[in-house]
């Protein structure tokens, strides 16, 4: 998951194939791990408190990544961003 993280900040945006990739390819996949990830994020509601979070801890720096990585990626393709 880091190397398509790491391909939002170094992808060529100015070639139309890398965009294309982006678009279809990459942010899809890094949408579908940011929404699994909060759906796990989620279940630690239930965890109790004093209980050890070192998963946690790691999920929620994932999520913020992610979702920086996302919003890198979907400044620089523009309005080509499909949903």
């Amino acid at each position: 998951m880091s190397d398509q993280i790491d391909l939002c900040y170094c992808a060529a945006y100015e070639n139309a194939g890398a965009r294309w990739n982006m678009r279809e390819v990459t942010l899809p996949a890094l949408r579908k791990r940011l929404a699994e990830l909060r759906q796990c994020l989620a279940k630690f509601e239930d965890v109790p408190e004093g209980m050890e979070r070192f998963g946690e801890a790691a999920m929620l720096r994932e999520e913020d990544e992610l979702a920086r990585a996302i919003a890198y990626a979907e400044a620089r393709v523009g309005s080509e961003v499909v949903a």
